[in-house]
């Protein structure tokens, strides 16, 4: 995918791998980009280059690997939800992240890179208050593993 004019992008899939790839940044601004994968191995990388406003990425069981580098918009909103597997989310180093996680308590081993600065119930990028372009990103993991790092 990338360096086409799309306005919406939605993928729904129910078992097996799945492997998106925006290699090139969207001509226009996305509204609104939904993924929802059911059973399997979930792999998105440069979803940046999407460029869109409001994301929504629903893993059921499995392996979910999300790379949110690239181009991106002024501000971001997405949202991330696995029920049972393991989530890796790489964010961009050069945005200020907004981030709130919620998980199953013990039964997520939950590894947040040690650039973020928690206040109250978010988690901030270091250069959160100064970066021209923000994204919020809300994850919810279930049981498993959970990894965030700033790339």
């Amino acid at each position: 995918m990338g360096g086409l004019r799309l306005t919406n992008f939605e993928i729904r899939n129910f078992a097996g791998e799945v492997q998106i790839e925006f290699r090139q940044p969207n001509k226009i601004e996305m509204n609104s980009l939904n993924i929802n994968v059911k059973i399997g191995e979930t792999t998105i990388k440069r979803l940046g280059n999407a460029r869109f406003s409001d994301a929504n990425i629903n893993g059921g069981i499995g392996e979910l690997y999300i790379d949110l580098s690239g181009e991106g918009t002024k501000s971001m909103d997405v949202e991330i939800d696995l029920d049972i597997g393991s989530t890796t989310i790489l964010l961009p180093r050069d945005f200020g992240v907004k981030l709130r996680s919620s998980t199953m308590g013990f039964l997520t081993d939950t590894k947040l890179d040690s650039e973020f600065e928690k206040r109250g119930r978010y988690y901030y990028s270091s250069n959160y208050d100064s970066a021209a372009k923000t994204m919020y990103a809300n994850i919810h993991s279930g049981i498993g593993e959970l990894r965030v790092d700033l790339r």
